[in-house]
């Protein structure tokens, strides 16, 4: 029995959490566990108005005027403590059987990719960028939004 996993959905789309950038890959290095690569409350940290200017170190900030939403950096804190709390196991990778450890880093690298409910999708990782693919003819391991 497999065990239903919460989604965002929005205009018949589920919200696919990602790695865009170089570096280390989200779902296929970091922590190949499902349920992080759909959670709700990250979903709705991505998508908060202030993310991507929170992700800007301080000179940057500085420099161009932006401001630090310190309410939102609050819920990524909270959130780093909840999922380190729930002690996932990884299921798979070099770090197989290991307790998933979050990191602050990651979280404000990440973006949301949208697919179809019902779709069946990858990740694919080259150095940490990660590229959703739908379904096609390729043999890969798949996923259903």
């Amino acid at each position: 029995m497999t065990e239903e996993l919460k989604k965002v959905i929005k205009d018949d789309e589920v919200a696919v959490i990602y790695h865009p950038n170089f570096g280390i890959g989200w779902y296929t290095h970091f922590c190949w566990i499902k349920q992080l690569l759909f959670d709700p409350k990250l979903v709705e940290i991505i998508l908060h108005p202030n993310y991507k200017t929170n992700r800007y170190n301080d000179y940057y900030r500085k420099q161009h005027n932006l401001k630090f939403d310190e309410e939102l950096h609050k819920k990524v804190k909270d959130y780093i403590e909840e999922v380190n709390n729930r002690n996932y196991i990884i299921p798979y990778g070099r770090m197989k059987g290991n307790k998933y450890t979050m990191f602050y880093d990651i979280i404000y690298e990440l973006d949301i990719y949208w697919v179809p409910v019902g779709e069946k999708f990858t990740i694919e990782n080259y150095d940490g960028q990660e590229t959703v693919f739908i379904l096609d003819d390729n043999e890969f391991i798949w996923v259903t939004a």
